[in-house]
């Protein structure tokens, strides 16, 4: 029976893995960045030693691991020099879109609940006990209410024995009705099932997704998509790529994306939404670089990033 401890771990940062889990990778990249971070910062190292053979051990044959590698490398998710392969751990330089419903808000509301649930709860570690308790209960025959046993069972260090401690009570109506087993069972699923989030239908939908900007920055953008439609054919764009890009656009400084979509809409009219993503990748890395000279229309007359040239995962 496999039971690790932690006394041998990869140690890598809340931050960086997050932003991991929420970029479209396809698997066959992920099973690549799992690898090098497993011998990179799994070996305390900041680049592993790998062959494009080696990478057959998480299922990436020599048919494909060329084209990924190159487009790991394209998109600025991985660095290779020879043998060594490290990750960017730079990941607002990522030329990879994000998953479909990723949300920082949301996500760190997540994270909150999950801390908050541990700190509340009986379980602070492998060697204190945890309780689980288990509530059965019996149908009902001929009229006669049945039994509800709760069951708790003790486990100490997942692999002792286990104490389970039975009782028995009695169900007490407060109408002087019995409830039926299949009308109870039918509430407890009713009461539990999940509800998917609605897809957006419309930009002034997709808008309201995103509480970051405030009324002023929202109307900059609600302009900008409406000149982007312009620019398409067919004068129409589909929802699901405006929350794509806006999605896209949470990696980035509110500041950074209103000044993006300002110079977008006065420079490039004619250009498509993708290229405001390279407008916020190129300030993002004059602030970065300190190339903070001149005035603001010379600084950007060098803009020319277009993701189509980065082989963007899906366009």
């Amino acid at each position: 029976m496999a039971n690790p401890q932690p006394n041998e771990f990869t140690r890598i940062s809340n931050e960086l893995y997050n932003a991991i889990m929420q970029t479209d990778f396809s698997k066959r990249q992920r099973n690549i960045i799992d690898l090098v971070i497993r011998l990179s910062y799994g070996c305390g190292k900041k680049a592993a030693i790998l062959r494009p053979i080696d990478f057959e051990l998480v299922g990436v044959y020599k048919t494909h691991v060329s084209k990924e590698l190159d487009y790991l490398v394209q998109t600025k998710v991985l660095s290779i020099q020879g043998e060594q392969v490290a990750l960017n751990k730079n990941y607002e330089e990522w030329r990879v879109s994000l998953v479909r419903n990723a949300n920082q808000k949301r996500f760190k509301a997540l994270i909150k609940r999950n801390l908050d649930s541990y700190q509340n709860s009986n379980f602070k570690g492998e060697s204190t006990a945890l309780k689980v308790t288990e509530t059965v209960t019996d149908g009902y025959q001929n009229s006669n209410p049945g039994v509800t046993k709760t069951v708790t069972e003790s486990y100490q260090n997942s692999n002792q024995q286990v104490t389970k401690t039975v009782t028995e009570q009695t169900p007490q109506p407060s109408d002087g009705k019995v409830p039926g087993a299949a009308e109870r069972k039918g509430k407890e699923i009713k009461e539990n099932i999940y509800t998917p989030p609605t897809p957006p239908t419309t930009i002034e939908d997709i808008l309201t997704r995103f509480p970051r900007y405030n009324n002023r920055q929202t109307e900059t953008i609600r302009h900008y998509w409406q000149m982007i439609v312009q620019a398409h054919t067919g004068r129409t764009i589909p929802p699901s790529i405006v929350a794509k890009e806006m999605s896209y656009w949470e990696r980035f400084p509110v500041g950074i994306v209103i000044e993006a979509i300002e110079i977008h809409m006065r420079k490039y009219q004619g250009k498509h939404e993708d290229y405001t993503a390279g407008i916020m990748r190129r300030l993002v890395s004059e602030r970065k670089g300190g190339s903070l000279s001149g005035t603001h229309s010379q600084r950007h007359q060098t803009t020319t990033l277009d993701r189509s040239k980065f082989l963007w995962k899906g366009g």
